[in-house]
């Protein structure tokens, strides 16, 4: 029972189209032989000590992740740094890494649309840096917007991301009793999407990382801002993921069991709240 990589690659690119990707972004194969076969597939957030561990222990013969693994360009594999030693670890163990990333980001079912739908926003459409066009595949968008199904106050709001995303902290810019219609939402670090929701009407961006220029900004300016982590804003990516690729492989009759196409739910949030 087992699947060429290829075809797995194959799979994600109908799920989520290299095109989507930002042009300096590294995603792809970063490891291992297309026609190699394999019986298992884990997806995960990141590339961490743990995941390869639980691949080895499982038999797992490719990681997909979210977070580019190798970024960088390479002038030697040390195993006494921590890049090296993965990745001398997993060629030992012949497991194969894949990235998508901000074409995950961007596609359609991928992490905004999710986001988006964990706090009920309807007519949804991708956040673009000049304008808002309707999800389609000639014209993705690296955030979402969209509206509330009921109007919230902007504390009401930000406790329903945290609820939603099952996030350890949630904070929040702006008078608590702004009404939230309108939503942006960018997984990851979003600040520098604050003109684009800001010239979309949106009345709340949700997304992390935003520096205190950034919120004095978007304070002046009236867009309210909700931030978590970016861990806990990519968190939903192994399972949506995983559900594309089962999804597929029963469509297309991979011989592969849909229970070894497994989501990493074992991810650590490094950034701990005290």
């Amino acid at each position: 029972m087992a699947v060429k990589i290829a075809q797995v690659i194959e799979a994600i690119e109908k799920i989520a189209p290299k095109r989507f990707a930002d042009p300096e972004d590294r995603i792809g194969l970063h490891l291992g032989n297309p026609a190699n076969n394999i019986e298992k597939i884990l997806t995960t957030l990141d590339v961490t000590d743990e995941a390869i561990d639980y691949a080895i222990s499982n038999n797992v013969g490719l990681i997909i992740c979210h977070h580019p693994f190798i970024f960088n360009p390479l002038r030697d594999i040390r195993e006494d740094f921590p890049l090296g030693y993965k990745i001398a670890k997993l060629i030992r163990a012949n497991i194969a890494v894949f990235s998508a990333h901000t074409n995950f980001d961007s596609c359609v079912g991928g992490i905004n649309d999710v986001l988006s739908e964990l706090f009920g926003l309807t007519n949804i459409k991708a956040l673009n840096i000049i304008k808002s066009t309707t999800i389609d595949d000639a014209t993705p968008g690296l955030a979402r917007i969209g509206c509330l199904g009921q109007s919230l106050t902007l504390e009401n709001f930000a406790e329903l991301v945290k609820k939603q995303l099952g996030a350890e902290r949630v904070g929040y810019c702006g008078r608590p009793d702004k009404i939230i219609r309108k939503v942006a939402v960018c997984g990851g670090a979003g600040s520098f999407l604050l003109n684009a929701a800001i010239m979309n009407g949106a009345d709340v961006l949700v997304s992390s990382e935003f520096s205190n220029h950034h919120l004095i900004e978007a304070s002046e300016r009236g867009l309210a801002i909700v931030e978590s982590t970016h861990f806990a804003t990519e968190n939903i990516m192994p399972q949506a993921f995983a559900e594309h690729l089962r999804g597929y492989a029963q469509k297309n009759k991979w011989k592969i069991k849909k229970e070894n196409i497994i989501a990493n739910d074992f991810t650590i949030d490094y950034m701990k709240t005290l």
